[in-house]
């Protein structure tokens, strides 16, 4: 009987234990535990990547991560670990703690002291330096990682905002990159980063969704572009050629000529320096000028591509389309980029459109960033995703010359899903005020007045523009198509009978266009006359530069 009582007290005991075994969790067995990869006072910089291993349970719910008490991560899962951006943090010691909360409540933690050293002791400008180097060198990583140590010991510092906002555009985030530069100290002085900001303004400017305050940004953009330029000029000797260099690459090639002029008064310049005079007085409409220098060089036999490119735009602006395809055909077939750019502008008036997008492709892929190649680009694309991505690159690539901007702002009245032409006359307006003595323009201005239905604003400009050019094919053509929006049948005939009888080839039309049809004709088939140019940088890349016989 007492052995049975005994029995039956024993399997009570076991059976009370087994109960209280299977009620405790799997982590009562082994504690759970939590430790940091890296040692007690090591040092870090930059994001540092903090990692924690738990230990002794299975069924981690999360880990949480304190900086000096304040919640800075949690983590749900496998690998537990957060990017630690030490450069908003304070150099020096800081307690990082970590917490791990199992899927039960069950807690363990574990704590550690690090160091934040960004090697703040070199100096912002050191920093600075080390970025840039990093950047040229082809180095990202090193670039982001410097420049941002640089900021932190010197907010101000320009450079090192520089190498950050070039990173920022590489990534295409260009609202990000114009709001490092904009307003920084320095910034007023320094050339460099004015020229950046401009470039950086015009492509975020050129956003779908910035459209309305366009025309705001850009010319925001050319003033800097204009005062980096004279603070360049200002710090050159007296005399330079890059003196007339830089007025031209600045939009003013009236002061570019002076300059030039003053490096050498003779009338017959060495070739580098009059194909840059010829180019300045041919964006400046000096054609007869123009044409007599570089006629006066080849008469000397010096003569090179860069000025049969420079002669065949000169050629071009004066509608002599099919002279300047030949003055520079030889040329474009040996791959020299300004003149396939030449050649490619008069296929397109020619109507060889493969023609013209073979030669800007090329002449791109040459010289990627030039404005000019992309404009040639622009208009002789077969695509539209190609003139989508190769227009904004010919705002970019030179702010300061007119023709893009009159293709853009036909695009935005006529082309655009929502039609802004209030907006497309801005930019016509703008255009203008680039070069002013210019007729397309001036044309694109009042047609697009007559396409909101401002008859009178649209008569007046166009009136005005026969003034200063008369007897001009495409001034007829948008004379006749005012006519038309007046409702004047007869004499929106007669106006396109004269433009017809100076250009058949273009203008020999059965019926009078509207407003819309002349700009789409003017400016986005025919391209007749869209302030076709050059520039120094795509005139200073060459391919087989020999001479060849004159035409």
């Amino acid at each position: 009987m007492v052995t049975s009582i005994r029995s039956t007290r024993v399997t009570v005991v076991y059976a009370v234990l087994l109960a209280v075994l299977l009620s405790v969790p799997a982590a009562s067995f082994a504690a759970m535990k939590v430790s940091f990869d890296l040692k007690n006072g090591s040092h870090v910089a930059d994001v540092a990547n903090i990692v924690v291993q738990v230990t002794g349970s299975a069924d981690v719910d999360q880990v949480q991560f304190y900086v000096d008490d304040v919640l800075t991560a949690t983590i749900p899962g496998v690998p537990y670990q957060f990017g630690w951006d030490t450069i908003k943090t304070a150099e020096g010691n800081h307690v990082l703690k970590a917490i791990a909360t199992d899927d039960s409540g069950n807690t363990a933690s574990a704590t550690i002291t690090l160091v934040v050293d960004n090697d703040l002791t070199l100096g912002g400008a050191a920093l600075a330096q080390r970025a840039v180097n990093s950047l040229q060198q082809g180095d990202l990583d090193g670039a982001r990682r410097w420049a941002r140590r640089a900021v932190k010991a010197d907010a101000g510092q320009l450079d090192a905002l520089m190498v950050l906002a070039n990173l920022d555009a590489r990534g295409h985030n260009y609202t990000r990159a114009v709001s490092r530069l904009n307003g920084a100290h320095g910034l007023a002085t320094n050339a460099d980063a004015l020229a950046a900001l401009a470039g950086y303004m015009v492509h975020d400017a050129l956003l779908p969704a910035n459209l309305q305050t366009f025309v705001t940004t850009v010319k925001s953009a050319t003033q800097m572009l204009q005062q980096a330029a004279d603070l360049r000029i200002a710090a050159a000797s007296p005399g330079s050629e890059s003196i007339g260099d830089d007025y031209l690459n600045s939009g003013r090639p009236a002061q570019a000529i002076e300059a030039y002029k003053k490096v050498s008064a003779s009338d017959l310049p060495p070739l580098e320096l009059a194909v840059k005079i010829a180019l300045a007085e041919v964006l400046n409409h000096q054609y007869i000028p123009a044409r007599t220098l570089m006629d006066n060089e080849r008469n000397h036999k010096q003569d090179d591509s860069a000025l049969r490119a420079v002669y065949g735009l000169c050629l071009l602006r004066q509608h002599h389309v099919r002279q300047a395809a030949s003055m520079v055909a030889a040329d474009a077939g040996k791959s020299v980029p300004a003149s396939q750019v030449i050649a490619s502008y008069a296929a397109m008036q020619l109507g060889h459109v493969q023609q013209a997008n073979d030669m800007a492709s090329a002449a791109v892929a040459a010289v990627p960033e030039s404005g000019d190649a992309n404009f040639a680009l622009a208009m002789g694309a077969s695509l539209g995703i190609i003139r989508q991505q190769s227009l904004p690159m010919a705002i970019v690539g030179d702010p300061l010359q007119a023709g893009p901007y009159l293709i853009f702002a036909a695009q935005a009245a006529l082309l655009s899903g929502q039609q802004q032409p209030a907006v497309a006359e801005q930019i016509a307006k703008f255009g203008r005020s680039l070069d002013p003595g210019a007729l397309s323009p001036r044309l694109l201005e009042g047609l697009l007045a007559l396409v909101q239905n401002h008859l009178n604003t649209g008569k007046s400009l166009l009136n005005a523009t026969s003034l200063s050019f008369p007897a001009m094919p495409d001034l007829y053509l948008a004379m006749s198509a005012y006519c038309d929006a007046a409702q004047l049948a007869a004499a929106s005939t007669q106006f396109l009978d004269k433009a017809a009888k100076l250009d058949r080839a273009t203008f020999d039309m059965q019926l009078p266009p509207n407003p819309a049809k002349a700009i789409r004709i003017l400016f986005l088939e025919k391209h007749y006359r869209p302030g076709f140019f050059l520039t120094l940088k795509t005139l200073s890349v060459t391919g087989t530069n020999q001479p060849v016989t004159m035409p």
